[in-house]
């Protein structure tokens, strides 16, 4: 993992000042297609921003691998449920491309919460961007077809087409990567 440091803000929602002010602690990680930001049993200690690359957060089941969602430039990464309540984690979070990333730690994020309301903005509209993407997740599994669920992928996020192995994909998609290909040879 190296480690240095960027000046480009990887996220519309934030602000440039707060941007400044979280870089002045954070600390830029290079990590390889392949490596993990986050395992399965450890502990959660930083979180921070994507600014090149891809991630898949998957967790395994007793039968196999299921992932829960991909992360790009931009998004926040790390697992807030330990990561805020220091347990351990649940879920997995690997680059799919080699990925740079700028991080912080936890008394960081307690500090910037304290002292800057526009980063308490700019959570609480990741939170509430999260839980719309959740949500209508959870509504297309229950009640859309693999062909529709991948068509809705494909219209609202061609970058993940574009980006993820077809395993990956199908797995997100909750069906197997046979039942991909056959969706997509239909497709075309």
């Amino acid at each position: 993992m190296e480690v240095t440091k960027s000046t480009k803000n990887p996220t519309k929602e934030l602000d440039d000042n707060i941007w400044l002010e979280f870089q002045k602690i954070a600390k830029k990680i290079i990590l390889e297609k392949g490596e993990y930001f986050i395992k399965e049993g450890k502990r959660s200690n930083q979180i921070g921003f994507i600014l090149e690359g891809s991630a898949r957060i998957f967790l395994n089941t007793e039968y196999k691998e299921v992932t829960k969602e991909f992360l790009f430039e931009g998004d926040l990464i790390g697992y807030s449920p330990s990561f805020l309540t220091n347990t351990t984690s649940s879920i997995n979070i690997q680059a799919t491309e080699k990925m740079e990333m700028e991080i912080i730690n936890y008394d960081d994020f307690i500090m910037l919460n304290k002292n800057y309301k526009s980063w308490r903005e700019f959570r609480r509209i990741n939170a509430e961007n999260l839980f719309i993407l959740k949500s209508k997740r959870e509504i297309s599994f229950l009640k859309d077809t693999p062909h529709k669920r991948y068509e809705n992928l494909i219209n609202e996020r061609p970058h993940v087409i574009k980006r993820i192995p077809l395993s990956y994909i199908a797995s997100y998609l909750g069906i197997r990567q046979e039942t991909l290909s056959r969706i997509r040879k239909k497709m075309s």
